[in-house]
């Protein structure tokens, strides 16, 4: 006597198998905006609010001028970090205006302007308003200079304490217009 298998088990599996089959195709479906986009890490940005440079050994890091107006004083925020074996001068200027000089060690770093513990580096006669972008000329010995296009920021907080009118808590307001009395 021959016995004979049911259909049944076979039509159950057909669905099992399509899935099976299917399944590494719609990865690959899912995944596939992971292939066309650009993992974000892999992208370098500026994490702070100022703008970064290297020069030779020289690395100047969130270069930023805090002012509270066009035309006032501004003092130049960031850090200068020296990766060489010999100390290193490095000079920061506005066009045609005085240049800043500090000395960073070697293998160290330093603030160019330190509210709490050092000398503020004041730049004279700020070219635009806050908010805007200014032109300063960074010069090292040994590397050459570059121009960096860095952003000018109210004394508001986190940077209020590197400007001498201290951190502002309001907008500045505009002076009241003289007219016909109303």
């Amino acid at each position: 006597m021959t016995r004979r298998l049911s259909a049944a088990p076979t039509s159950r599996r057909r669905p099992l198998l399509r899935m099976a089959a299917l399944a590494p195709i719609a990865a690959l479906a899912l995944a596939g905006c992971q292939w066309t986009s650009t993992v974000q890490t892999d992208e370098a940005y500026e994490p702070a609010d100022g703008r970064s440079t290297t020069l030779g050994g020289v690395q100047v890091n969130n270069l930023l001028v805090v002012s509270d107006r066009k035309g006032g004083e501004g003092t130049l925020v960031g850090l200068g970090v020296n990766k060489t074996n010999q100390d290193v001068e490095v000079s920061f200027a506005l066009a045609g205006g005085q240049p800043i000089r500090i000395e960073i060690p070697s293998h160290s770093s330093k603030q160019i302007s330190d509210p709490d513990n050092g000398p503020m580096s004041t730049l004279p006669n700020i070219p635009v308003e806050p908010g805007g972008l200014v032109d300063v000329d960074i010069v090292t010995a040994g590397a050459g200079g570059q121009s960096l296009r860095v952003p000018v920021l109210a004394p508001y907080p986190p940077y209020g304490d590197y400007h001498e009118s201290g951190p502002l808590t309001h907008a500045p307001t505009a002076p009241a217009a003289h007219g016909d009395g109303h």
